[in-house]
């Protein structure tokens, strides 16, 4: 048998993190529309809707000269050792301990590509301002 006070409580949860995520999204749904627009113009998107349905059936020259500068911070970017490093500090803190657990992310690294991930993150931070990964 289901206790109804604690689906109560679970529910009102559950409405108290819905409400915390609309507000969050409407507070932050300009700056991913505008980091979303600076990605597009970072790739030679760069006419408004607007003016694009004012020239239709006109030519529309683009030229980026964007691209190269993300281009150039990309591949320092990738030319740079992207990872986790594992330290030791604290009380009770081994080296062996650490050693093991950096072996097993650069293992788990391997395995899942995660240099993909630290391209793409870059990528975007580059591009829009924000770029993450994520474990």
């Amino acid at each position: 048998m289901v206790d109804r006070n604690a689906a109560l409580m679970t529910k009102s949860w559950l409405e108290l993190r819905l409400e915390d995520f609309k507000t969050i999204s409407e507070a932050e749904d300009k700056q991913r529309r505008d980091q979303l627009a600076d990605y597009k113009f970072s790739y030679g998107d760069q006419w408004s809707e607007a003016d694009k349905q004012l020239r239709a059936g006109r030519p529309m020259l683009s030229n980026n000269r964007v691209g190269r500068y993300c281009r150039q911070l990309n591949n320092q970017h990738s030319g740079t050792r992207q990872g986790l490093q594992v330290f030791t500090s604290g009380k009770g803190a081994v080296k062996e301990t650490a050693d093991v657990n950096q072996s097993l992310i650069r293992r788990i690294e391997q395995i899942s590509d995660a240099e993909i991930s630290y391209t793409t993150g870059g990528d975007w931070q580059v591009r829009a301002g924000v770029g993450y990964w994520r474990i």
